[in-house]
């Protein structure tokens, strides 16, 4: 499987490689590039862009790229354990408000930040699922969907590691 590795300052995102699913072809592993041609895929180019943009606004308190990511009707939803061990759901259907938050954040830029997007699944070219590793703290997943053309985060799922 090929791995692209994108670097900013000291932060590192990898694409470990996505599935493409096509109704007529069926799902097949590929990356921004298709592997047995070397064609570009700007579908998938523009879903790692989206991540990016979530990955980098998070790490740069950057409120545009933060915005540039999620759709503005975007929700969050994280498993969460209690200091008994007891593991609730938890909900923030107002994604704004929680971009606002990581925005005001006194991140150093790419301070000892690394992520790995794990997998990329783009069903009918509009509707995607990425799961993403954040360092050795976090698992997400994302549904992204396409709007006027453009890739959106419409939620977030995260698990703590």
């Amino acid at each position: 499987m090929k791995s692209i590795f994108l670097s900013i300052g000291v932060s590192t995102l990898t694409l470990a490689g996505c599935v493409y699913v096509d109704a007529n072809e069926g799902a097949y592993v590929r990356d921004a590039y298709i592997e047995d041609n070397d064609a570009y895929n700007p579908e998938v180019a523009a879903i790692e862009a989206v991540i990016q943009d979530y990955f980098d606004g998070q790490g740069e308190a950057s409120l545009e790229r933060l915005q540039r990511a999620f759709h503005p009707n975007s929700s969050m939803f994280g498993v969460i354990t209690d200091d008994e061990g007891e593991s609730e759901l938890r909900v923030w259907p107002k994604m704004y408000e929680v971009i606002e938050g990581w925005a005001q954040n006194d991140n150093p830029p790419g301070a000892g930040r690394d992520g790995e997007v794990l997998s990329i699944e783009i069903i009918d070219d509009r509707l995607a699922v990425a799961t993403f590793r954040y360092a050795d703290r976090f698992y997400d997943a994302f549904s992204l969907v396409k709007i006027d053309g453009e890739w959106k985060i419409a939620a977030k799922t995260f698990i703590r590691q």
